[in-house]
């Protein structure tokens, strides 16, 4: 059996028994509470720079998300595979 790295701390690699090819990453609580601080921080950030717009840059900047939703949804239903992208 190969040794699995421990990478971190914060987000241990397992092996699945049932097959020792497959990974898994799973947050340990002090990993999970940094996720919870830098999306936090995200939060606030994106708050501060959103207050510099005026209501008609706002308007814009949710239409595009909106569009930016709309293609994530429809990539998520049918997704474009490509060979190697790199």
């Amino acid at each position: 059996m190969a040794s699995v790295p421990n990478l971190s701390p914060l987000a241990p690699l397992w092996e699945r028994a049932e097959d020792r090819r497959v990974l898994l990453l799973r947050t340990t609580p002090q990993g999970d509470e940094l996720v919870s601080e830098l999306r936090q921080k995200r939060r606030e950030r994106m708050t501060e720079l959103f207050n510099h717009l005026s209501e008609k840059e706002a308007e814009i900047v949710a239409q595009g998300l909106k569009i930016i939703v709309k293609v994530i949804e429809t990539e998520e239903i049918n997704p474009v595979h490509t060979e190697n992208p790199l």
